[in-house]
Parts: C-alpha cells; sequence; structure tokens
C-alpha cells in the first residue's frame, strides 16, 4: 500500500512492512557483509519484516526517531533509538553487534559534495520525491566498531519517499562498503499499513534494546 500524500519525510510515523519485490534482492548479502549470523539473516531476509516508526522533535527542534522492528507473528526485534543531531555513538546493537552510528537530516547538494570525497553517493540522492528533495533525506552512518567485534563494514544510508510505479512509498537507499573495499548497493522499499501518533506509543511487549555503551544512536 502506497504511503498518503500528507506523509512526508518531515514526520514518517507509522507502521510499514517491507516489500521484497519492490526492494533490490540482495539483503542477504549485506546482511552476510555486516557479519549477520545465517538464521537471522534468512529470517529477516525472507521473512515479513514490520517496522514501527515514531518520528518527533524535541523543544531544541532536533529530531528523533524510534524503529520497532517485528518478524513475522509479531516477534519482537531491536528498538532503535535514534537521534538526527549527527553525534557519533557507539552501541552493541541485537543484530549488527559492537557497531558505531550517527544520523541527521541533510540536503541532496551535501551529499553531492561529499559524493566527490567518497567516490560515489550517486545511489543515495537519485529518485528521491519532490518534496524529499525539499526538505532533506535522513542520513544514516553507521560502521562496526572494529576494536571491539574485529568486523569492518561501512554501511551509508539515506531515507526518504519514493515514486514508484506511480505510487509514493517510504524507502531507504543503501551504500554498503566490505572488509575488501567492495561496494554493494541496494534498496530497502516499504508498504504503508497504517499511521501512529506518537503520544499513543506503546513499547512493544517482548522489546529487546540495545545495551548502550555511550548513547543511543
Amino acid at each position: 500500500m502506497a504511503t498518503p500524500s500528507s506523509l512526508t519525510i518531515l514526520d514518517l510515523s507509522g507502521t510499514y512492512t517491507l516489500n521484497h519485490e519492490k526492494s533490490t534482492k540482495n539483503l542477504g548479502e549485506i546482511l552476510n557483509v555486516e557479519g549477520v549470523g545465517l538464521i537471522k539473516r534468512k529470517a529477516i531476509e525472507l521473512g515479513g519484516l514490520t517496522v514501527k516508526i515514531t518520528h518527533v522533535k524535541d523543544a531544541e527542534g532536533v529530531e528523533h526517531i524510534t524503529s520497532a522492528n517485528f518478524l513475522p507473528g509479531g516477534i519482537a526485534g531491536p528498538v532503535d533509538k535514534l537521534d538526527l543531531d549527527w553525534e557519533e555513538r557507539r552501541v552493541v546493537h541485537e543484530v549488527f553487534g559492537a557497531i558505531i552510528g550517527r544520523m541527521r537530516r541533510t540536503t541532496i547538494e551535501n551529499l553531492q559534495v561529499e559524493g566527490q570525497e567518497d567516490k560515489d553517493n550517486e545511489s543515495l540522492i537519485t529518485g528521491w520525491s519532490a518534496d524529499t528533495v525539499d526538505h532533506g533525506v535522513i542520513q544514516f552512518f553507521v560502521k562496526s566498531d572494529t576494536e571491539k567485534n574485529g568486523k569492518v563494514w561501512v554501511n551509508n544510508e539515506t531515507w526518504g519517499i519514493e515514486v514508484i510505479d506511480g505510487e509514493r512509498r517510504f524507502a531507504r537507499h543503501l551504500k554498503v562498503t566490505g572488509p575488501t573495499g567492495d561496494v554493494i548497493y541496494a534498496k530497502m522499499v516499504y508498504d504503508y499499513v497504517s499511521t501512529i501518533h506518537p503520544l499513543a506509543i506503546k513499547e512493544p511487549l517482548a522489546r529487546i534494546d540495545h545495551k548502550v555503551i555511550d548513547n543511543r544512536i
């Protein structure tokens, strides 16, 4: 189901399910590069992943996103708490282990400039709806905490609304660099299920939190 026209990158609050048909078919390859075990990898790759997002802004104007993930049958997965202030934070993630991440809202122009230094950010900046370009995409930059887990990978991704087959969809564009320097490009496209009002959110009963080292992401 397409997202309603009223839903924009300024407030992504809602329930979504991953659309495997509209997404690229290499999610399993990316999860393997990121060191995710086979059982978890197959559950995420083949299962009906559901994401419940709340997206709010505090009194200082900083945006905060809470993303609660569920596997088929309503099995609760990680609850990601994300602050869009571009501050680097370290956490131990239920799926990815020790990671270092930061998040922000940024412009396409800014990503274009940074892409000249980062070889190629084209996949991160193309395909977005006009209103997403106007408001700016959400950028999530996360990498393995190599000193703690011995893994070497970097995931640079952007979130926004994309028009696919004439319908507005919440999507994530991923650019993942593995330990040998090989780059994998992917797109995760979601079906919209329902609206969530941030004040009405309740924590999942089987919530799995990350072990926080410094702060939330």
